[in-house]
Formats: structure tokens, C-alpha cells, sequence
């Protein structure tokens, strides 16, 4: 229980300073808001009356702490661009990101798995090759140019899926995973790569152990052996790993959903970086920031599930 609850205490100090630090770097950044709004050219009197309206003119202090009561009540500003609750923006255009996140973290490990699996059990044979040189293309060619050859080939030459676009779940949930599996194999293609050599060469050290060789001496079958003991010892370092592809996965969804036309989180970004929208724009990096911190406390509370001894007493 301890290892728990200080696994949640340092949970709470780190949304706090995230919280800080996310809050600083939009002061600091370049760019007045108010005369993003006006114009450059805007009445000084009528300026600093939309500034007051704004609360641009209270102290720093007092502004972080009223966005972050604000955040703690679901309350999280009003959009300077689209003069709606960022909460309502947020709530909108969070769908197709998640979703896509989801159906990429599926793709990568349910390919991923069983095919890191698979080459560490057969590196040496000619489909081991085979394996190990698509993952490095996977390692090098970027997520957006692999969504490209995509559009060309399915939705270009076999006119087989949307170029792009988005229909929202609730319209048609099958038409909602036909616009976002051409996205998700994109941004899967190198977080699949990663997973089947990471697993592939954490199966190697594991094979080389004691427990294994003991195992072996007693009759115990190859395949047995693989599934039942090395596979969760395996598993650890994979599940660190997955956390970390997690905040490249939300990352490169930003790109993706700009090739493809995604209405997601991504454009919103992209759309209030431009405008100096900081209600909107500091809601949605915190929620992106506090969503890795929350996964990777999850996957570290894993840990202890999977092994017991990672537990402090």
C-alpha cells in the first residue's frame, strides 16, 4: 500500500510542476494576444480595455492560480480565437485523437508482440530476416511520408479508404475506423519497430539466463518456456518502453492529423499557436502532458503487478 500512495503523491507533485512550468513558457513566449485580436494598428484605450476584459493585467500569480482552479473545476477559459469554453473546443475535437491514439497503441501491440516474439525465436532464418529489415524501414522512415505512400496506394491507385477526413463515432463506428486506420498504420510503423526489436533483443538476454537453462534441463517445452516464464520477465522493460511511444504516438498525431485532414487536437494546436489563443493553447498541452504523466505512473504501477519484487516495502 505504501508503494502505492507514493506512487500517487508523486503523481500530484509532478502535474503540479508541469502545471508551472506549462503555465511559465506561455508568458514568456512572444506575441500580445490582444493585438493578435485587434490588430497591430488597434486603438491603445480600446486595447487595454480588452486586456482588462481579459485579465491580462493581473499578476502572474493570481492568473496561474485561477487557471488552475479553473482546470480543477472543469472550467478552462474562454477561446480568444473562437470566443467559446475551451472545455466545449476541447471536448469536440479530443475525440478522433484518442481514438486514434487507441487503434495505433493496437496496432503496435498486437503486430508488435507476437512478431518480436517471433524473430527472437527464429532470427536466423530467412522470415527472421525478413522481419528484422522491415523494422529497420519502420526505424527510419518518418510516420507522415509512410501515411503519404499510403494515400497514394489505397486511396489514390486501389481507391480503397478516404484520403482523409473524419466521421465521428457516434455517426458510424465503422466509417470512424475506415477514416483512422490509414493514420494509425502511419503512426504505428515506427512504434511497431520499436516494440519488435526491443521485445526481440530483451527475449535474447532472457534466454541466455539461469531460471531458463534450468527450466530446459527439466523438459520444459521451448514454446512453454517462452510464453509462460521469459515472455513476463520480457515485459517489464517493453512496458517502459510503450510509456515513452505513448508521448510519440500523441506527438506525431499532430502531423498525422495534418495529412490527413483529422480534426483532432493536432489542428487545434497548430491553430492557436498561430492566433496567441494561450487559454486554449496551454488547456490542451496540459491535458496532453498530465494524460503521459497519468500513463506512466499507471505503467510503474504495472510494474508491481507483474513482479511483485519491484514493490518497496
Amino acid at each position: 500500500m505504501k508503494y502505492y500512495l507514493r506512487k500517487l503523491l508523486i503523481l500530484a507533485v509532478t502535474l503540479i510542476l508541469v502545471s508551472l512550468i506549462t503555465f511559465g513558457v506561455f508568458q514568456i513566449l512572444p506575441g500580445d494576444p490582444v493585438l493578435v485580436m485587434l490588430g497591430v494598428d488597434a486603438d491603445p484605450a480600446q486595447a487595454d480595455v480588452l486586456r482588462e476584459q481579459l485579465g491580462l493585467n493581473a499578476p502572474l500569480p493570481v492568473r496561474y492560480l485561477q487557471w488552475v482552479a479553473g482546470l480543477l473545476h472543469g472550467d478552462m477559459g474562454t477561446s480568444y480565437k473562437y470566443s467559446r469554453p475551451v472545455r466545449s473546443i476541447l471536448v469536440q475535437r479530443i475525440q478522433p485523437t484518442v481514438i486514434l491514439a487507441l487503434l495505433t497503441i493496437a496496432i503496435t501491440l498486437c503486430i508488435g508482440i507476437p512478431l518480436g516474439i517471433r524473430l527472437a525465436r527464429s532470427a536466423s532464418k530467412w522470415y527472421g530476416e525478413l522481419i528484422s529489415g522491415v523494422t529497420q524501414l519502420g526505424l527510419a522512415i518518418p510516420g507522415f511520408w509512410f501515411g503519404i505512400l499510403l494515400v497514394l496506394l489505397f486511396a489514390v491507385h486501389l481507391d480503397l479508404l478516404p484520403a482523409g477526413g473524419y466521421v465521428r463515432w457516434e455517426q458510424s463506428p465503422g466509417e470512424c475506423l475506415e477514416s483512422l486506420i490509414m493514420p494509425a498504420c502511419a503512426l504505428s510503423f515506427g512504434t511497431t519497430a520499436t516494440i519488435i526489436r526491443y521485445l526481440r533483443n530483451t527475449l535474447l538476454d532472457q534466454m541466455n539466463m539461469d531460471y531458463v537453462r534450468t527450466a530446459r534441463s527439466k523438459g520444459l517445452s521451448e514454446r512453454l518456456l517462452v510464453y509462460r516464464h521469459v515472455l513476463r520477465n520480457a515485459l517489464i522493460p517493453v512496458l517502459t518502453i510503450m510509456a515513452m511511444l505513448v508521448t510519440d504516438i500523441l506527438a506525431g498525431s499532430i502531423i498525422i492529423e495534418t495529412v490527413f485532414s483529422i480534426p483532432g487536437l493536432g489542428s487545434i494546436i497548430t491553430a492557436s499557436i498561430t492566433s496567441r489563443d494561450f487559454p486554449l493553447l496551454q488547456s490542451t498541452v496540459m491535458y496532453i502532458a498530465a494524460l503521459v504523466v497519468v500513463i506512466n505512473t499507471a505503467v510503474d504501477i504495472l510494474y508491481s503487478v507483474i513482479d511483485p519484487r519491484i514493490r518497496v516495502k
